[in-house]
């Protein structure tokens, strides 16, 4: 899965319904964009949520299968 953005440092932070993602899950690739590897995670709706400099970042994720 990957996450766009615009700014991010490694003090970026990432939470998956809540829980936080260790960093060891994904890969940041220059200041636009993180490479997820989630969790496993059960079917239906998720909430990610990315923040960076106190700024935070919602959005929704399905798992069909």
């Amino acid at each position: 899965m990957r996450i766009v953005g615009t700014g991010l440092t490694v003090t970026a932070t990432l939470r998956i319904d809540g829980a936080p993602v260790a960093v060891e899950r994904y890969l940041m690739g220059g200041h636009s964009w993180l490479a997820l590897d989630p969790p496993q995670l059960g079917l239906g709706p998720h909430t990610l949520r990315l923040t960076q400099n106190g700024a935070t970042r919602t959005a929704k994720a399905v798992v069909l299968r």
